[in-house]
């Protein structure tokens, strides 16, 4: 499996582009870095073509892939208020989760936080199930029931219902310009407060299916409209 990683990725010839990770304590291991030039899931289906016996799924592959082949980076990147609004909630949630679940620490990225609340896709899929993304009719992960399974909060306990976190939102404004003082305008502007993280819980809360929907259609449009 990890050769077939290894002879299936370009490696970067510049002198930069070694990576280095430890192995213990003062000892550190280096290597070229590698990249995919397909994404994972294509690199999935012509190893299932080329190894039609082999029975394993996609999360099991990607994870036998050596530590030094890096996927390739997707640049199609919606920069529409759902997403960015979505990044600021998720770092929130991410900074204090840090600490409230340090032996299950929320993902770094949201891609991977939503393949954490979701179920399994399937081996050669690129998108979620429908009744999944929907949260309403999927039996195993509807309601957040793995989001909740994964990062439950106690209400009552004093050390959360006390804790305080910073919210940023974009949020209209009112102002005045700068030509004519007499009038009032409105823009979109990023704003921030002190909220209780119990309250932020809720409006995170509200926020996942939101995103994943949006996320799911934008992302769908994006390759009918490549491939037409």
């Amino acid at each position: 499996m990890k050769e077939f990683w290894h002879l299936n990725s370009r490696v970067l010839p510049n002198e930069k582009d070694v990576l280095r990770r430890r192995i213990s304590k003062g000892n550190y291991e280096t290597h070229a870095k590698h990249i995919t030039e397909i994404t994972q899931v294509e690199m999935f289906k012509i190893f299932m073509e080329s190894n039609v016996d082999a029975k394993i799924a996609l999360n099991t592959f990607v994870n036998l892939k050596p530590w030094y082949v890096r996927p390739i980076i997707v640049r199609d990147t919606c920069c529409c208020r759902y997403h960015v609004e979505f990044e600021l909630y998720y770092e929130t949630f991410l900074d204090f989760g840090m600490q409230c679940w340090p032996n299950n620490p929320p993902p770094v990225s949201v891609r991977e936080f939503v393949s954490k609340i979701l179920c399994a896709r399937e081996n050669d899929q690129v998108f979620y199930k429908k009744q999944c993304t929907g949260g309403k009719k999927c039996e195993e992960c509807s309601d957040l029931a793995l989001f909740n399974a994964n990062y439950h909060i106690d209400a009552n306990d004093p050390q959360i219902s006390n804790r305080i976190v910073k919210w940023k939102r974009y949020e209209y404004v009112d102002y005045t310009p700068v030509t004519d003082s007499t009038s009032t305008s409105r823009k979109i502007n990023l704003v921030e407060s002190d909220i209780s993280l119990t309250d932020f819980m809720n409006l995170f809360r509200d926020q996942i299916y939101k995103y994943i929907k949006h996320s799911h259609s934008a992302r769908w449009k994006d390759l009918q409209f490549k491939q037409s």
